[in-house]
């Protein structure tokens, strides 16, 4: 698991910012952005950003803490939160070749950038 998110490990999610063509998610003052839109897993089942339904899923994840991150370079980085609740960003799945997927900025300061 990356350092920057051993920092937020046991905080709870807090907001869900949806952007035009991308996706905030914040543990209060640290945001995680998304430029992309993650696959959702809740019970096994996955929800994509196409589904009627995706936007409301996702909402569920507020106020439910991180438990832990799984980070393998150019494929994936999934979040894991509480009640079996999963958030994977497919890092293959990068159509405008931006610089960044994934963003995590902290309060603190610190920044790290994940594609």
């Amino acid at each position: 698991m990356p350092e920057i998110f051993k920092k937020l490990i046991g905080i709870e999610l807090s907001a869900i910012v949806f952007v035009r063509d991308y996706l905030q998610i914040q543990f209060d003052m640290d945001i995680i952005t998304l430029n992309t839109w993650p696959i959702i897993k809740i019970n096994q089942i996955n929800t994509r950003f196409e589904e009627d339904s995706y936007k409301n899923v996702l909402c569920e994840f507020i106020s439910k803490k991180l438990e832990k991150v799984e980070y393998v370079q150019n494929k994936h980085l999934t979040m894991f939160f509480e009640q079996g609740l999963e958030l994977n960003v497919d890092l293959k799945d990068n159509i405008y070749n931006l610089p960044e997927l994934v963003c995590v900025k902290l309060y603190s300061g610190d920044l790290e950038v994940f594609n």
